[in-house]
């Protein structure tokens, strides 16, 4: 069995949390690229992703701002292609980086260690609890259920995770100060290239 080591178990983990936050758009932009040595615009991209091309503009505009692409112009057009030695601890700084800034609260949990402890947390999921970080690593997701959490909720979280498949659910969870709120929860596992499950992603959506 190949065991991955630690950065590409972090690629995987990013990945995807980048595919449930914004699509598989940057992955199929760097597969894209690797075909095609000699560039292609933005235009040749948006086809190929279907995408409109604004927003195919703002991801390359992204990953070139993160070094991942450059680009030069020829005649009337720019060209992408991907940097030379482009490393893969580039590409992590920009899944991190979709995770750190996302406004939906997002939490990675370790699905190999007992309890499934939170092993990050980003800043929209702290400012939606009102717990700080160092309160939410280690602690498992129900910290945050009451009283009026949905048994219906804990039973499709619980079903999923014992069928290590993806669900979403409306649950109500509480703050710090006890405060009761609704969020939309996409739980999803996260799994290595051998199809073993290693972690599961939260994307909470405030309702």
């Amino acid at each position: 069995m190949h065991y991955c080591n630690a950065e590409e178990r972090s690629k995987y983990i990013y990945l995807s949390i980048t595919t449930h936050l914004m699509g598989n758009y940057t992955k199929d932009i760097l597969e894209i690229l690797a075909k095609l040595p000699e560039g292609a615009s933005v235009l040749h991209i948006s086809e190929q992703l279907k995408l409109n091309r604004n927003s195919t503009a703002r991801y390359l505009d992204i990953m070139e701002h993160e070094g991942i692409v450059r680009s030069r112009v020829i005649g009337p057009t720019r060209l992408y292609t991907l940097r030379d030695g482009l490393s893969k601890s580039a590409e992590l700084t920009l899944y991190k980086r979709a995770m750190d800034q996302a406004s939906c609260g997002i939490t990675i949990a370790d699905a190999n260690t007992h309890d499934m402890p939170i092993i990050y947390v980003n800043e929209a999921f702290l400012h939606l609890t009102g717990y700080t970080r160092e309160e939410v690593l280690g602690k498992n997701c129900r910290f945050l259920q009451g009283e009026k959490t949905e048994h219906s909720a804990r039973k499709a979280i619980r079903e999923a995770l014992r069928k290590k498949e993806s669900t979403t659910v409306v649950i109500t969870n509480y703050t710090k100060n006890g405060t009761r709120f609704k969020n939309e929860l996409r739980l999803a596992p996260v799994t290595d290239e051998n199809g073993n499950v290693t972690h599961y992603i939260g994307i909470q959506t405030k309702l």
